[in-house]
């Protein structure tokens, strides 16, 4: 079996545990697609990438393709693609990012609460100016998703004495939640919030629903902070509610247009913060998802699709790989 793994930072040491731990599968790895020759293409049976990279004329080069791995919880571009045949399976790496998404989050709610851009050009003017500090303290945090992420939010937003509140499709008591509400009450629970966190998926049913009515329903007070999909947000009714003050600023960790073009109005207004998709990745990313990989390869080499972990799309109903096929 020949697998391909391709990323900007970890393709090196994904290789070398793989390779360890699989010495019967050939593996080719690089930072990026265009370092990967046109043999190594044609030949991959499975590809290990970020679920992003994966565009139709890619995959078309890949004949032999029977498994996508994503590097990452999103895989609505990878099911969407044209050129993706009928029989491969794909599956993602749900279930390791609560960790980092919940402390970027904290990252853009501390900042915006205490005024952090405000300090940073106060030092670098050696301004000695103070103010009476706002708190996360007995605040209300409503969150658009209960999933995993959100849960791992919740438990951190409870450490700060807050009060959580979730919006869900399928509302359930979910753990450090002080409710959980159907969507039908959005409206009135984003009149209730001190910061609204949007952890949705992209899909027809969210892209553009964070949108003017939806910024018109906050307090004036409120922040809200962004760390699912750009496409889920309308970004001109978000940059016109934070410059009319309909809500108090934002914080911004994705962007309908990835990198967020240099002469984007969200670089210059003063009470958006901007991080650069920072949300999902970290340090100790290899660490954190090769469990998955290796559980997932493991099942994909014996023949057993299902005991996979985080199936999206099954592929063919026959055994992908038969023992004959392993090299």
């Amino acid at each position: 079996m020949k697998l391909l793994i391709v990323d900007h930072y970890f393709s090196r040491p994904y290789h070398e545990a793989l390779a360890a731990a699989f010495p019967q599968v050939e593996i080719a790895s690089g930072r990026n697609f265009a370092a990967i020759d046109d043999a190594a293409l044609a030949g991959c049976e499975a590809v290990f990438a970020l679920g992003h990279l994966y565009t139709n004329e890619l995959v078309a080069r890949m004949p032999r393709l029977r498994w996508i791995q994503a590097l990452t919880t999103g895989t609505d571009a990878i099911v969407a693609l044209e050129t993706l045949r009928p029989h491969v399976l794909v599956t993602s790496a749900r279930g390791i990012h609560a960790p980092q998404m919940s402390e970027m989050a904290f990252i853009h709610m501390l900042a915006l609460t205490h005024q952090l851009p405000r300090m940073l050009r106060n030092q670098a003017q050696a301004t000695w100016e103070r103010w009476p500090q706002s708190l996360l303290y007995r605040k209300r945090a409503v969150i658009l998703g209960t999933g995993i992420i959100a849960e791992g939010l919740a438990r951190r937003c409870k450490a700060f004495d807050m009060e959580v509140v979730g919006i869900s499709g399928a509302p359930r008591e979910v753990p450090n939640f002080d409710l959980v509400l159907p969507r039908a009450r959005l409206h009135e629970t984003l009149a209730t919030a001190d910061y609204v966190i949007c952890l949705l998926p992209a899909g027809p049913d969210t892209d553009g629903s964070i949108d003017g009515r939806f910024f018109a329903a906050m307090k004036p007070g409120a922040f809200f902070v962004n760390m699912s999909r750009g496409s889920v947000v309308d970004e001109d009714a978000l940059l016109a509610a934070v410059r009319q003050e309909t809500i108090a600023g934002a914080g911004l960790d994705a962007f309908a247009t990835e990198p967020l073009p240099a002469g984007h109005p969200f670089w210059q207004e003063p009470r958006i913060l901007i991080s650069p998709k920072h949300g999902g990745t970290t340090e100790i990313y290899v660490e954190q998802v090769m469990p998955i990989l290796e559980h997932n390869l493991r099942c994909y080499l014996d023949g057993r699709p299902g005991a996979m972990r985080n199936v999206v799309r099954s592929g063919s109903d026959r055994p992908l790989v038969q023992p004959a096929e392993i090299q």
